[in-house]
């Protein structure tokens, strides 16, 4: 995938008002408070991943880990608000104190973003692969190296993202004296909250858990909206007020009807093919408008690429049908990569993938053929 630079204002614009406007709301800071504090870090965020996705299977979109961070931020300082983080502190002491500890909590979601970015993907960068261990901002990078555009891939070695590295970044993520006038003890809680531990530990600080719940909630709003747009495909992206407003959905289970083309009356009878014994339906298909592989939304270029590292793909090979300009591609092998076979289906429909298709098998385009199976399918 090939990006380039944006400013950060582009790329925060891109988010929408709603989810800016909604941090705001949660930080509890009026418009100067906001831009004097929070303003800062979220343009040192996007100039640091800049339009970069945060995960395969997780805010895949083109912008993705800069809206993971936003959004984590944000619930961190909503999840804050209940928390008590020093039980031995006097009420004036917690008066004083609490305000640092919820923006440290803040700080601590966005800085855990480039060391995720670290673990998972393989950035280019003038034929060099960026970490944000060397240079910590991706723009810089590009700076320094003269170029505008750069390439994300994801890592085939699954690692898991190191917190030793986490810290090390934190240390150029954030700018010189940005802690300076904070309690030492809610700097070393802030440090320690940044990409917080996930297994089971004996002992959570107030602070650790207030990130580790408000990444959480925030890949909870992702699935969410993935199971929207798997839904109802096409549609613009939901606002933050409508995401946080949906039912806990579920991947539909009906199966996608495709669009039967309209009947000729006065056509003559067409000359019977030589695979008459199939049942096929005929849809509506126009060859030009076929997308290609780089015009894929990435959530069906992943369930294609879940499919060619099935473990089962030779058997699948098996039953499929290859013709000169489509395969015949069996249905009942679609329900096994994380959602169902009906959505499946309706992700390859809808992606203009799918030519026709019979009782049990979709017919598609030729070049998925060669995708999956990576071979010719003549």
């Amino acid at each position: 995938m090939e990006l380039s630079y944006q400013s950060s204002a582009t790329l925060l614009s891109s988010l929408g008002s709603d989810l800016l406007d909604t941090l705001q709301s949660a930080s509890g800071f009026n418009r100067a408070q906001f831009d004097r504090h929070v303003q800062p870090l979220l343009d040192r965020l996007a100039m640091c991943v800049l339009s970069l996705p945060l995960a395969r299977d997780a805010y895949c979109e083109h912008g993705g880990a800069l809206r993971f961070g936003v959004i984590s931020g944000m619930m961190a300082f909503r999840l804050a608000n209940d928390a008590i983080f020093a039980p031995s502190h006097t009420a004036e002491m917690r008066r004083a104190l609490d305000p640092q500890y919820r923006y440290g909590g803040f700080a601590a979601a966005l800085a855990s973003v480039p060391a995720i970015l670290e673990a998972v993907a393989i950035v280019t960068v003038a034929g060099r692969r960026w970490s944000p261990m060397n240079q910590v901002s991706l723009a810089r990078a590009l700076e320094e190296a003269g170029v505008q555009n750069f390439t994300v891939s994801w890592n085939p070695s699954v690692r898991a993202p190191s917190r030793m590295v986490a810290a090390l970044i934190a240390g150029r993520f954030f700018e010189p004296g940005l802690w300076g006038d904070f309690e030492e003890s809610v700097i070393a809680a802030m440090v320690d909250s940044i990409l917080p531990v996930r297994g089971k530990i004996a002992v959570e600080s107030p602070l650790c858990r207030v990130v580790r719940v408000a990444q959480d909630k925030a890949f909870e709003i992702d699935v969410r909206e993935r199971a929207r747009r798997i839904d109802q495909l096409g549609q613009s992206q939901l606002s933050l007020s409508e995401i946080l407003a949906l039912p806990e959905a579920v991947v539909p289970t009906r199966v996608p009807e495709l669009p039967r083309a309209p009947v000729q009356p006065a056509a003559p009878a067409p000359p019977p093919a030589s695979s008459a014994g199939q049942a096929e339906s005929t849809v509506a298909f126009n060859p030009a408008a076929a997308p290609s592989m780089q015009q894929l939304s990435p959530l069906l270029s992943d369930l294609l690429k879940a499919i060619r590292v099935d473990k089962d793909i030779a058997k699948i090979r098996i039953e499929c049908q290859f013709n000169e300009d489509n395969i015949h591609f069996p249905k009942k092998a679609l329900g096994r990569y994380g959602m169902s076979q009906a959505a499946a289906m309706k992700l390859l429909v809808e992606g203009g993938l799918v030519k026709d298709q019979s009782t049990t098998h979709l017919i598609l385009l030729r070049w998925v053929g060669k995708a999956l199976f990576e071979e010719e399918t003549n």
